[in-house]
């Protein structure tokens, strides 16, 4: 099954080419004609060409999520190293490298007082570990990130936040 491409992939290829253009002014690389010309066959390909489009939807269809250090980062090194030889690139090969990655942990939150009861909680990628002792501190809700920012420091300095919206699974 073809998936169609959506007409905002043309122009973000446009966008693409002329940051690039941009880039180079920017780094102090003349324009010169031929750096123009090289360009604008770039573009055009790219625009004539579902190559880019295609190789973007299998990575995120085929391979799906790949959070730093997960299994789905090492199917995506496995998918890139088999899509660049299919490519006809030559000199393919990975390195070893030390990827820190996080790993989600037991997560449980306890209302002490009033009146004692468990909640219900999920720790957000990348969060840091809480001690083993725990944490007992008074809770300020949230409904952004940006009603978060607003809030002067005095507020929220030595609290737990609690984001009291609901969010996209990701």
């Amino acid at each position: 099954m073809r998936i169609p491409r959506p007409r905002s992939a043309r122009a973000a290829l446009t966008l693409l080419s002329l940051a690039t253009i941009l880039a180079a002014a920017a780094f102090g690389a003349a324009l010169t004609p031929a750096i123009l010309e090289r360009a604008r066959i770039v573009r055009e390909r790219a625009m004539a060409d579902d190559t880019a489009y295609e190789t973007l939807r299998s990575l995120t269809t085929e391979v799906g999520p790949r959070l730093a250090g997960s299994p789905g980062d090492a199917r995506a090194v496995a998918w890139a190293v088999a899509k660049l030889r299919a490519l006809g690139f030559q000199n393919v090969h990975t390195e070893p490298v030390l990827v820190p990655h996080w790993i989600r942990g037991e997560a449980r939150v306890e209302i002490l007082s009033p009146w004692p009861q468990s909640l219900t909680v999920a720790a957000l990628g990348g969060s840091v570990a809480t001690p083993p002792s725990g944490v007992e501190a008074d809770v300020v809700a949230v409904g952004s990130l940006e009603e978060l920012a607003k809030m002067p420091r005095e507020r929220i300095a030595g609290r737990v936040v609690f984001f009291d919206h609901r969010m996209q699974r990701t």
